[in-house]
């Protein structure tokens, strides 16, 4: 009931008014309001400064009416972190979401909260987010994640203890990484350097990331690097700004695709297993160092490659003197399994086939993650890809990937069947759903 109190108390203009009006309550807040302005506050926080003290500042008020209102306020912040700097106060400034017009409109909140945020960063002051109501928590949490992604330093957020979800929250904001240290985890890959790579990963352990949600964001961070390598217009499908993904371009051409979806197989693996590692940290700097070493790597699908090139003529015969039926059985060989018996349906069988490949043909079943397959028309299972991922659709109808991939499929289903793999804008129909999962046994 108290609490319910001091929550409206603190929302109700009528008690702000109160507070601020009358002499007695002026003195009693007197002790935590330095002042109206900047001006009147301005020889409280020098005087914390000469104590050794770093003061907050904080311009009040929350729950905007209007846009206009919104826009007002973040003009005040921002002439708040020039005046901060000007002055060459010790000082951060704190803001709540709703004095932006969080609950008004959420795309203009985020971009005054990126204006706030990038004025600090150029002055070099900190600007911490103010937790709210139990009804922006997500919100907040989410701009700051995308600030932190963005490579912005100079960002916390509050988080209330009282909340029950509070401990999971912290638990996923721990590993936050910064886009920069996630870009110097990639350079060091790319130029293979070692030393480099145990810093970083001594880093993040003395920072208190979680390794684990360190991992995930590493993940993330190479699947933009590979979908701005297959796409022109890449910001659409990644979190990342316009500005973000070009400034990553140029990385992104020194990585082939090949190796970047080999290190994201990679990462991926060690994402499921870590929680099995007897020391987190020895399995994160062994994966990385073996992929800092990738870069000269020839892989089987590179191989099978250069054996298609190989070939001649119609006769079998190639420029080695290597007969078609034999480099054939080589490929389509390398992993043989036997018949498991017939199945009812695609979606029954599709999840079991990629967890094969992760271990057989690893590469291929990156290759497939992204298409949604269909059920068997006239012994033919198509697999559509969304357009961005015509790369995957390229490599996988590649003769000796497709021949043993059919394979494979005859040995999971029991009969024989042939693979289609197509992209969203050669087709009429919406895509199809995704497989299920297999069923549990009861």
């Amino acid at each position: 009931m108290l609490r319910a109190v001091l929550l409206y108390l603190s929302k109700a203009v009528w008690a702000r008014s109160l507070v601020t009006g009358l002499p007695f309550a002026r003195r009693a807040a007197a002790r935590f309001v330095a002042g109206d302005t900047l001006e009147e506050a301005l020889p409280v926080i020098q005087a914390l400064n000469e104590k050794g003290l770093f003061a907050t500042i904080d311009h009040l008020g929350e729950n905007t009416s209007s846009i206009d209102e919104a826009q007002t306020a973040a003009e005040h912040y921002i002439h708040l972190l020039d005046d901060i700097a000007r002055t060459d106060l010790k000082a951060s400034v704190s803001l709540k979401l709703t004095q932006l017009g969080l609950k008004l409109d959420t795309s203009v909140c985020w971009k005054l909260l990126q204006d706030i945020v990038g004025t600090g960063a150029q002055h070099g002051i900190f600007v911490r987010i103010d937790m709210e109501d139990s009804g922006t928590v997500d919100t907040t949490l989410e701009f700051y994640r995308r600030l932190v992604q963005q490579g912005f330093t100079n960002t916390g957020v509050v988080i209330q203890s009282y909340l029950h979800r509070s401990r999971e929250d912290v638990e996923a904001l721990l590993g936050l990484v910064p886009a920069q240290v996630l870009d110097d985890f990639s350079q060091a890959i790319l130029f293979e350097d070692i030393p480099t790579l145990i810093n970083l990963v001594e880093n993040i352990v003395n920072q208190g990331w979680s390794i684990s949600q360190f991992i995930s964001s590493l993940i993330n961070h190479f699947r933009d690097l590979l979908v701005i390598s297959l796409m022109e217009k890449a910001s659409s499908v990644t979190k990342l700004g316009a500005a973000n993904a070009e400034d990553l371009r140029e990385r992104t051409e020194k990585f082939s695709s090949r190796r970047l979806l080999y290190i994201l197989d990679e990462l991926i693996e060690l994402e499921k297993n870590i929680k099995y590692a007897v020391s987190e940290r020895i399995n994160l700097e062994m994966v990385l160092i073996k992929l800092a070493r990738s870069k000269g790597m020839v892989y089987l699908d590179e191989l099978i490659s250069r054996l298609e090139s190989m070939e001649t003529d119609r006769d079998g015969v190639t420029s080695q003197g290597i007969s078609n039926d034999k480099s054939a059985s080589v490929v389509d060989n390398f992993v043989e399994e036997p018949a498991t018996g017939p199945r009812k349906t695609v979606a029954e069988v599709w999840p079991e086939f990629l967890e094969t490949l992760r271990g057989n043909r690893p590469m291929l079943r990156t290759y497939l993650t992204e298409g949604n397959p269909g059920e068997p028309e006239d012994g033919v299972i198509t697999v559509y890809f969304p357009d961005e991922f015509d790369f995957n659709r390229e490599q996988l109808e590649r003769a000796a990937n497709l021949r043993y991939l059919e394979k494979m499929l005859k040995n999971k289903l029991g009969k024989s069947v042939s693979l289609k793999f197509v992209c969203d804008h050669d087709r009429d129909i919406p895509p199809a759903s995704p497989p299920p999962g297999p069923k549990k046994k009861k």
